[in-house]
């Protein structure tokens, strides 16, 4: 996640340090020209309401786009939401996803950067207790029941650190993979694991 920090401050001859600000998701817009036979060249996965980013392919229009982009917080990256495509934000990621497949000529999209909250969570003798959805690069949780990510949330400190739904897992103690993979390292877990989670509201 991008780190946003605070220009340098002076007073004197004194140099004060830059203080880190809060971390939050930020919009920005994306403009590309689809003419016939050329392709997005974007792996996209759609689950509930979010159309997420997996990977981009060289020599695609969004590789020219991140490669001629002004600021590089504007380039797209792996985990960034498309939340509306010239100016529809449809309602479902899959709705999302068939519309950008049949788009043409000038497209506008709004592009969402999420924040990675990370997460450690103390495991009990007690199932996770969740439902989730198997991505290709997450684990989109649909349900919290009776478990230790319950047990979790109710000792949590701040609201941040609640799992809740539809939170999406993307590493579990640094580890990364599909979402079988993920949930079978938190359920192997002995003692406890830090979760990783895009935050897109």
């Amino acid at each position: 996640a991008d780190t946003v920090l605070a220009p340098v401050n002076l007073e004197g001859d004194r140099v004060l340090p830059a203080v880190e600000r809060e971390q939050s998701c930020f919009l920005f817009t994306v403009e590309m020209n689809r003419t016939p036979g050329s392709s997005f060249g974007v792996d996209i996965s759609a689950a509930g309401k979010v159309c997420m980013v997996n990977g981009i392919e060289d020599g695609s229009l969004v590789d020219l786009w991140n490669r001629q982009a002004k600021l590089p917080e504007h380039q797209i990256r792996k985990y960034d939401r498309l939340m509306s495509l010239n100016g529809e934000k449809p309602a479902k990621g899959k709705d999302m996803l068939e519309r950008l497949r049949d788009a043409s000529g000038l497209v506008t999209v709004v592009v969402q950067r999420p924040v990675i909250q990370k997460v450690v969570v103390r495991r009990s003798e007690k199932d996770l207790g969740i439902s989730v959805i198997d991505g290709q690069s997450f684990l989109l949780v649909t349900r919290v029941g009776e478990g230790t990510i319950s047990d979790h949330n109710l000792r949590a400190a701040e609201p941040k650190d609640v799992i809740k739904v539809p939170s999406h897992i993307v590493a579990v103690d640094g580890k990364k993979g599909k979402g079988s993979e993920l949930l079978k390292y938190m359920e192997e877990s002995k003692s406890s694991f830090e979760l990783e989670m895009l935050c897109y509201d």
